[in-house]
């Protein structure tokens, strides 16, 4: 039990004065921390809202409202709960004189300390966090801008090249010597290394010939083209894979190879029934694979082949009621022979070695080497211009690379048009 002394101390004025001291004190230092973490939290989640980019109706600003709203609260409520100054100069003139602080300031709370670790700790976790979010988007932001000077890149280079097809002084004649059938490489003034090529598609045999206007009579002889040539490439039972072929791109034609035998796989799918768009469509069809269509060593002894599958075939993309004609002046020799037919491969040769010396100005110029029934049963399916290209391009800028390839249509007078871009 006290005794009579302690009680009556207890009972007196000052302590009772010092003891609401001690309480406002505690109460104030509660409020200022409560308050001050509530505001860090306001902070740090509105900062994190910007840097993500997140609109005003989510959540994670109300929260941080909220948390503002709260923090703002606690300290008007503890600035109500300061002291006269009279009081506070009073007890820090006391504090200097007698030495020491005042017990109900030197003497912390625990509870109070744990809560300031707390906000310590929440403080520093939330800011690593929005320190690893703000890496993260900045290095995304990063990719993405190298990623846009690539594809930009790209585009004016492609862009270039169209403008060298239509401007090409010599739209008549198509040959190997034009300048736009060199690779070109070009050192941009930001950096980036862009090369370029333009393929002529009108030098091969195009797969899509297969698919044409009931008005062209003469689709045997696109079959017998690709026979040819697929047969130069090695591959001497064609006629099965041309069927298929016929039966995946011809409308409503249901073949050995049409959708029922597709539907009957695993997974099942069906034939699309219209011209191809790109090589890869080609692993779907029955007879093909991947594997087909790989390049091969040439030249070795014992190889029946001279050419690989994808040096006399190609894919002009698009319905077409006449066939892509073949350029006299720049096929390579396997699709001349598989053109003009295996009885007229000394004509195939004399038109390699003659365009060598001066390209052929027209297809008439054939007549005086070749019979007038043959020119006039190949006449639409030759020509001394090629309609048809294909544009590469690779960019380069350290470690990262990009590609676009554009298949583009040129018109007699010069106007081009994209069939295909692919970024």
């Amino acid at each position: 039990m006290k005794s009579q002394a302690q009680k009556r101390r207890h009972a007196s004025p000052q302590h009772r004065r010092s003891s609401i001291r001690r309480k406002i004190n505690k109460a104030r230092l509660l409020l200022t921390v409560l308050g001050a973490l509530s505001v860090v939290l306001a902070a740090v989640l509105a900062l994190l809202a910007l840097i993500q980019k997140q609109p005003m109706d989510q959540p994670i600003w109300r929260i941080s409202l909220a948390y503002l709203g709260g923090g703002c609260i606690l300290l008007v409520i503890r600035a109500l709960l300061n002291l006269p100054k009279r009081i506070r100069r009073r007890q820090s003139h006391r504090a200097v004189k007698e030495g020491a602080q005042d017990p109900a300031v030197s003497g912390k709370d625990g509870m109070v300390l744990v809560l300031v670790l707390v906000l310590l700790g929440i403080t520093a976790t939330l800011l690593l966090h929005l320190q690893f979010t703000a890496r993260l988007a900045q290095q995304a932001d990063l990719r993405l801008w190298q990623n846009a000077r690539l594809r930009t890149a790209l585009t004016d280079e492609a862009f270039h090249l169209v403008r060298v097809l239509a401007n090409d002084e010599e739209l008549a004649v198509d040959h190997l010597e034009k300048p736009w059938t060199d690779a070109r490489e070009t050192v941009r003034p930001d950096g980036i290394t862009t090369i370029s090529r333009i393929t002529d598609l009108n030098r091969h045999v195009d797969l899509n010939n297969l698919v044409l206007g009931d008005d062209f009579t003469r689709r045997n002889h696109t079959e017998r083209f690709l026979q040819e040539a697929m047969t130069k490439a090695g591959d001497f039972t064609p006629i099965e894979r041309i069927e298929a072929l016929k039966d995946w791109v011809s409308p409503d034609n249901e073949g050995i190879h049409g959708s029922e035998f597709y539907r009957t796989l695993d997974p099942p799918y069906r034939a699309p029934d219209t011209w191809l768009h790109t090589w890869n469509e080609l692993q779907w069809i029955h007879g093909f694979s991947p594997e087909y269509f790989a390049r091969k060593p040439l030249h070795v002894i014992g190889r029946p082949f001279t050419a690989n599958i994808t040096d006399l075939l190609t894919i002009v993309p698009g319905p077409r009621s006449r066939p892509v004609p073949i350029n006299i002046n720049t096929a390579p020799s396997e699709v001349l022979e598989s053109v003009f037919g295996p009885a007229q491969e000394p004509l195939a040769r004399y038109i390699y070695l003659a365009r060598a010396d001066r390209p052929f100005r027209s297809v008439e110029a054939l007549l005086a080497h070749a019979d007038q029934a043959l020119f006039a049963e190949l006449e639409p399916f030759i020509d001394v211009r090629s309609t048809h290209f294909l544009i590469d391009v690779r960019a380069f800028e350290g470690d990262r690379r990009a590609g676009l390839r554009a298949v583009v249509h040129r018109e007699p007078e010069g106007r081009v048009h994209i069939l295909q871009w692919t970024l």
